[in-house]
């Protein structure tokens, strides 16, 4: 009986490993994939494989055509990926993670469908986690350079806007109170006391 159980217990391991094998991303999806067009790419998507095939994409996909988008998987499913953002959420259930991630697909999605010469961001860093932050921060980058678009940013999370912007404009109360790079415009006593307090700033 010990063998007997021993011989079942393999064949099932067997078996299911030839199943995920076979279902493996990085060996059924190429196959399936188009040429890259000459213009753009936006992947986007979710479901627990979806890393995996952002990971296949991003693998058949030539350096010099134009890749990004983002996908949503289920947690300690994460991948690393390069051009593709992939975000960590609740499934099949979504929480709040996997709701602001199909928001910012929509959003870009809609903003990038429309080849527009001007990006519109507001606060797309609210509810990231550092590592997500910069993941999202490289999409955006990579959008501004594939599609030579001008982007505003509204945005709280400074260190962010330090390092990710050419200009700040400082509005206070509605009115601006200052613009310029981001290392005079933070340097800017109004600016310190506006935002810190009178006690920060060194007139």
């Amino acid at each position: 009986m010990g063998d007997l159980a021993a011989q079942a217990k393999r064949l099932l391991l067997e078996s299911f490993g030839a199943a995920v094998a076979a279902a493996d991303p990085t060996v059924v999806l190429p196959p399936h994939l188009p040429p890259p067009p000459r213009g753009r790419t936006l992947v986007v998507g979710g479901g627990k494989a979806a890393a995996s095939m952002a990971a296949a994409v991003e693998a058949r996909w030539p350096l010099d055509a134009p890749l990004s988008g983002l996908v949503v998987t289920r947690y300690r499913h994460g991948l690393p990926t390069r051009r593709i953002e992939v975000v960590e959420a609740s499934h099949p259930l979504p929480d709040g993670r996997g709701e602001l991630a199909a928001l910012r697909m929509l959003e870009l999605a809609r903003a990038l469908a429309t080849t527009p010469k001007l990006l519109l961001l507001d606060e797309v860093m609210a509810g990231l986690n550092p590592a997500e932050a910069s993941r999202a921060l490289d999409m955006i980058w990579s959008a501004q350079e594939q599609f030579a678009i001008t982007i505003l940013w509204i945005e709280h999370v400074m260190k962010i806007i330090m390092n990710a912007t050419q200009r700040v404009v400082v509005l206070q109360y509605g009115k601006k109170i200052a613009e310029g790079p981001p290392r005079e415009v933070t340097s800017d006593p109004k600016i310190i006391e506006a935002y810190l307090g009178a006690k920060y700033a060194r007139h």
